[in-house]
């Protein structure tokens, strides 16, 4: 059925309901940084002035104070253009949260959910049947598919920081995925002998995976990161209908979810004065993510996945607006970022790997100073594929980190 579903898809006409690369496995990938992450291109992971615990290296962890709670909005539209014309798409997410709590002696918990892809696709296709049976028929039949599904991480983290030089991190995380696809074949009533069919096909799977990070300061004004995440031997069932007839028996479903590692580095240059008492600093970032999905064998795949590797980088410069009465200090960013990715998949339509090139700008400031942060992020995404453009998209990401620090009461009123 898989192998006769992409002959089918290559040579079909095809009318969109949603983005082609979704109906490739594992799905899309989610932006599941937050804002101030993804105005730097992905490249923040070793700033060690970064308040947020939604990047995915535990030992950011270490950073925070009291109970805090970050989260990330976006919005999106796509366009592409195809057979029919071009197709365009609005959407919101909500792919990413984190709870974290500040323990005795510089520890840290932390609790949240991270959307990691995402399926979600309706496609009508046009096919021809070559030995087509006696009578008027002309061999054009019409197939249509509905998929949905995705992958989800729930970690459990936890953090230390050692003289405000070095920070550690270990994760545990519970990964859970599910599929659900539909396939419906329509025949022309002068397609003799040959009957309109409908197959349902769903899987469920889950399992355990954990990473280790950290973050130093070798040097004055230097920061690094190194995060590992090991693999994940997932297991779960599937189940197919065909027609009506009664569901089959479930069946074990085995994958391994692929190992990744990140490495980053960052540079704060030295604070220059200019316009009186406004002062500005720079500071510069840059991340390597590789996955070995080659070594991967997820439920359902439906094609051979190489492994990805993604490059961010990302600057920031700082307005230091002085303190005027009782104001304290103000700080305004302005965070320009640029991420290159060779992705795991192929374009279904072009046939060819996908490539990924993302541009991004945002800023941020404090609601009230040791209460939280907002940051607000552009992103204009583009995805490649034989160097021809396939599919662009824009957006905007909204994330809020909110804290509130626990103190001890001195008086019983």
């Amino acid at each position: 059925m898989t192998r006769f579903f992409l002959l089918l898809l290559a040579v079909a006409s095809l009318a969109l309901a949603e983005s082609p690369i979704e109906l490739q496995l594992p799905g899309e990938m989610l932006l599941n940084g937050d804002a101030h992450d993804l105005a730097l291109g992905g490249s923040a992971e070793a700033r060690w002035d970064l308040a947020s615990g939604l990047p995915s290296n535990p030992a950011l962890l270490a950073s925070l104070d009291g109970v805090t709670y970050a989260s990330v909005l976006q919005f999106r539209i796509a366009s592409r253009d195809t057979i029919g014309g071009t197709w365009k798409e609005g959407r919101q997410d909500f792919p990413a949260f984190q709870f974290t709590l500040a323990l005795p002696k510089d520890w840290r918990l932390g609790i949240g959910y991270r959307s990691l892809f995402r399926t979600r696709a309706s496609y009508s296709l046009s096919g021809v049947v070559e030995d087509v049976p006696e009578g008027d028929w002309d061999g054009s039949y019409q197939t249509h598919l509905s998929q949905s599904g995705g992958q989800g991480s729930f970690p459990i983290s936890l953090a230390w920081a050692w003289k405000n030089h070095l920070r550690l991190g270990a994760d545990l995380s519970l990964l859970r995925g599910n599929l659900l696809q539909e396939w419906e074949y329509d025949f022309p009533a002068e397609a003799s002998g040959i009957y309109d069919r409908k197959i349902r096909r769903s899987a469920e799977w889950s399992g355990t995976q954990w990473g280790a990070g950290l973050q130093a300061r070798p040097a004055e004004g230097f920061s690094l990161s190194l995060h590992y995440r090991g693999e994940s031997n997932l297991q779960g069932e599937q189940s197919e209908e065909v027609s009506g007839e009664e569901e089959d028996t479930p069946t074990g479903l085995e994958g391994v979810f692929p190992a990744s590692w990140s490495a980053g580095l960052a540079w704060k240059l030295p604070g220059t004065q200019c316009l009186g008492s406004l002062r500005t600093n720079l500071v510069l970032s840059a991340n390597w993510l590789q996955q070995s999905w080659s070594q991967s064998s997820l439920p359902l795949t439906t094609g051979k996945l190489r492994d990805l590797s993604r490059l961010g980088l990302g600057l920031e410069w700082n307005f230091l607006l002085p303190r005027v009465g009782l104001r304290e200090e103000r700080n305004i960013p302005l965070r320009l970022g640029f991420r290159h990715a060779n992705l795991p998949t192929l374009d279904p339509l072009e046939g060819s790997y996908l490539e990924e090139i993302l541009w991004s700008l945002g800023t941020g400031f404090k609601v009230q100073d040791g209460k939280g942060d907002c940051d607000l992020a552009f992103f204009l995404q583009e995805y490649q594929a034989s160097g021809k453009r396939v599919e662009f998209r824009w957006g905007m990401a909204l994330s809020l980190r909110s804290t509130e620090k626990w103190k001890r009461r001195t008086h019983h009123f």
